[in-house]
């Protein structure tokens, strides 16, 4: 008998699992971190149209801030003051609360005696002066946004940590008995380690679209990105988390592919199309579920499958 192997050869083609992320010993290990949108301020007290990003990040009881803005075409290098101040920008911006490194060239670092959390009410703003001689002009401001749900919080903090490429810290966020699941095989352990690190080899991406909390569960839409599905043709992948939490970490992680949507059935027809060995024609199964294909296929020093996911193949009898 001669094999036709369809999901073996999928090693050189998908090694992309759905997954989360954390930080190093626990969720306060990883640096939180809170992107600031800065817009170019209008009304009486606005006069320039500087706009850019501010990063918060959590370093326990501190938080660095982090200013960069676009000052061109002044391109100046003026010392503009900038502070974080209670209200919000506009007519509702209020007294100065944490003074910041004056923004010179369009960047400026501080470190405020503040945690995140605590400017994270939705009630305080980054503003920027167009400067010291002229500091009633404000030029550009930003309103830091409102913590969100704590287990919504924890979930995008996994996929931006397993985005960066750190296993360890992503895996810090599962329960000792953590599992991930796609397509009826299920991760955990070693196996959910070698599954992150897969992920990690082929540059996985995810972008979180939607997510919404009910209880101790997350439902989310998400989009994947690797270099293998790019190499099938399509830019991303769609489909569904679900993570349920035990405390703030995560129990269970399931992915479900969405088949509906086209990039994701161009990666689907272009796995089950993979050429036989021995140039047969492409292998006629039914539908395997992309999580499948995207999680559970994992070939490590030229071959295994982790966990529960089994290869499949064909056998065509000898003629």
């Amino acid at each position: 008998m001669r094999p036709i192997l369809t999901i073996l050869s999928l090693a050189a083609l998908l090694v992309v699992g759905m997954s989360v992320l954390a930080g190093g010993d626990g969720a306060a290990s990883a640096q939180e971190a809170v992107t600031v949108t800065m817009s170019a301020t209008t009304g009486p007290d606005g006069g320039g149209s500087q706009t850019g990003t501010t990063i918060l990040t959590a370093m326990g009881n501190q938080t660095e801030v982090v200013v960069s803005i676009d000052v061109s075409p002044d391109g100046s290098e003026v010392e503009q003051p900038a502070h974080v101040h209670a209200g919000t920008c506009g007519d509702n911006l209020g007294a100065v609360v944490h003074a910041l490194a004056n923004v010179v060239n369009g960047g400026s670092t501080t470190v405020i005696d503040a945690t995140l959390e605590s400017i994270r009410t939705g009630d305080f703003s980054i503003n920027i002066h167009k400067s010291g001689a002229e500091v009633g002009v404000y030029v550009s401001c930003g309103v830091i946004p409102a913590s969100t749900d704590p287990l919504d919080e924890a979930y995008r903090q996994f996929h931006d940590t397993l985005n960066a490429g750190d296993v360890a810290a992503a895996l810090a966020f599962f329960t000792d008995d953590g599992v991930f699941e796609a397509a009826g095989m299920t991760f955990s352990g070693p196996t959910l380690q070698k599954n992150f690190e897969a992920q990690v080899s082929q540059n996985r991406q995810v972008e979180i679209i939607s997510s919404e909390v009910s209880g101790d569960t997350l439902t989310a839409s998400i989009e994947v990105r690797a270099k293998q599905i790019t190499a099938c043709g399509s830019e991303r992948v769609v489909g569904t988390e679900t993570a349920t939490f035990s405390g703030d970490k995560i129990s269970r992680l399931v992915f479900q592919d969405d088949p509906s949507d086209p990039q994701t059935a161009t990666v689907l027809a272009c796995v089950l199309a993979l050429p036989a060995t021995g140039g047969e024609p492409p292998v006629q199964t039914a539908r395997l579920p992309l999580a499948l294909l995207l999680a559970s296929v994992l070939i490590l020093g030229g071959l295994a499958a982790v966990g529960g996911a089994t290869m499949i193949s064909r056998a065509r009898p000898t003629r």
